[in-house]
């Protein structure tokens, strides 16, 4: 079978770029109204893979071109509805191995950035139904995930193909696997393409940039800068339907914000605060919770288990057999402790309540 072929690919070998980096790419931001004069700051691998001006539109300083297509699960989104927030614009495909690699870095970055940006997958001429074959992502009440787009005839992708870049290419072809960073006022910081030859699938650079891109956006009180913000974390679940006598499982995520890190459950000493679920309701059994994977976090010499972005937390259910069919609330409390890289919180409570429909159980 013959497969398209992938041109290059660049992404992003290194470490996460330092804060520095960051910093000194705001500053050069504000020097300037175009984002291209700070090429030379950025790391070797997106330096060249980036599309320069030379290679016609888009490239970084112009608005982004405007689409709509359609979404998985129904409806449509245009672009322009997504301003407000930085947004990362991936094109991607299913058979494309490079491609398959990726869409793990990007569902994590997606989680990582929670709600602050907005992380998009485009996936070029396949459709729904093959996307759902593939099953890459799953969809729960955590809807920070990366949303996915269809362009199902490519017009969307040829668009986004710079008319001097890679001329030996189909239009279409030129952005696959391409990745765009975009501003909350839809205007391009950076669009690479693709580079086989420097293949990161942690697409580390990237998504050091990406990050740096929300850190203006950051909110602020009463004249305090954004590290100064006590950080709030609501935690949401879906409803859930069981049938008595059965078991099912609340999926509770709590979004971690941006720069933000809260200890895990199980933290390493006796004195540290650990992140702790309380849950109830009548005529439910509610069984031993399960964790999510820690993500390790360095404070000096040591390591401490923390959690990141979106954190999935599952509260097993036991229904007994003679419970009567109806709805209950699931009500509960999240108690966390949180840091950033400078200063760290007081623990904080939240609360959440959970509707779960019990059915009759089967005779």
């Amino acid at each position: 079978m013959n497969v398209p072929s992938v041109a290059g690919r660049a992404l992003r070998a290194a470490p996460l770029a330092s804060a520095l980096l960051g910093s000194a790419l705001l500053a050069a931001a504000c020097a300037t109204p175009s984002p291209s004069s700070d090429a030379t700051l950025l790391p070797a691998a997106l330096r060249e893979a980036m599309v320069t001006p030379e290679m016609g539109s888009p490239h970084a300083g112009d608005p982004a071109p405007a689409f709509e297509l359609q979404q998985l699960g129904g409806g449509r989104v245009r672009l322009e509805e997504l301003r407000g927030k930085p947004v990362l614009l991936h094109f991607t495909a299913t058979w494309c191995p490079y491609c398959r690699e990726e869409i793990a870095a990007i569902a994590a970055i997606a989680a990582e950035v929670g709600e602050g940006a907005t992380v998009v997958l485009v996936d070029v001429k396949e459709g729904e139904e093959r996307w759902r074959a593939f099953g890459a992502l799953e969809r729960g009440p955590c809807a920070t995930g990366p949303l996915v787009l269809f362009d199902d005839d490519g017009a969307v992708s040829a668009r986004y193909a710079p008319p001097r870049a890679r001329p030996y290419l189909q239009r279409d072809e030129v952005a696959l696997a391409g990745t765009m960073l975009i501003d909350d006022e839809g205007v391009v910081q950076l669009y690479v393409l693709a580079d086989n030859e420097k293949f990161d699938p942690t697409m580390a650079d990237l998504r050091a940039q990406f990050l740096s891109l929300m850190a203006p956006a950051a909110p602020a009180v009463a004249g305090r800068s954004p590290q100064e913000v006590v950080p709030t974390i609501s935690p949401r679940a879906a409803p859930v339907e069981v049938a008595a006598g059965g078991h099912t499982v609340v999926e509770l995520c709590a979004t971690v914000p941006h720069g933000v890190h809260i200890m895990s459950n199980a933290p390493p000493e006796p004195e540290l605060i650990p992140t702790t679920v309380t849950a109830e309701a009548a005529d439910l059994e509610v069984q031993a919770l399960e964790w999510p994977t820690a993500v390790p976090y360095r404070v000096g010499e040591r390591e401490l288990p923390t959690f990141l972005g979106d954190v999935r937390i599952g509260i097993p259910l036991r229904v007994p057999a003679d419970a009567a069919p109806g709805l209950r609330t699931l009500t509960g409390t999240l108690r966390y402790q949180a840091c950033t890289h400078s200063r760290c919180f007081m623990p904080r409570t939240a609360t959440f309540s959970v509707a779960v429909t019990v059915t009759a159980g089967h005779s």
